[in-house]
C-alpha cells in the first residue's frame, strides 16, 4: 500500500526519467536504455506526470551509486525541488 500512496502524491506532477544499463549484453536483450526511456514517458503520459529530464547511466555498475553521476544529478534535483519524483 505504501507504493500505491508514493504513486498517488506524484501524479500529475515533475518527474525525473533516470534509465541505466550496465552491460552490453543488457542493451542486447532488449533493456537498452532507448527501450526503458521509450516505456517510463510512456508510464509519464498515462499518468499525467511531467517530464522535465531524462537522465541516464550506460555502462554503469549498481553496486555503488556515487559512482553513477546522472543518477546524483536525478537526487540533486529531487532535493532542489526541481522535480517531484523520479521514475527508474
Amino acid at each position: 500500500m505504501a507504493d500505491f500512496q508514493v504513486m498517488e502524491e506524484v501524479m500529475g506532477k515533475r518527474v525525473v526519467i533516470y534509465t541505466r544499463v550496465s552491460t552490453a549484453k543488457q542493451s542486447d536483450e532488449g533493456l537498452s536504455l532507448k527501450v526503458q526511456r521509450r516505456k517510463l514517458a510512456a508510464y509519464a503520459e498515462v499518468h499525467d506526470m511531467e517530464v522535465v529530464a531524462y537522465l541516464e547511466d550506460a555502462g554503469k555498475s549498481a553496486k555503488n551509486i556515487n559512482g553513477r553521476p546522472a543518477f546524483q544529478e536525478a537526487l540533486d534535483m529531487l532535493r532542489r525541488n526541481q522535480a517531484d519524483g523520479l521514475l527508474v
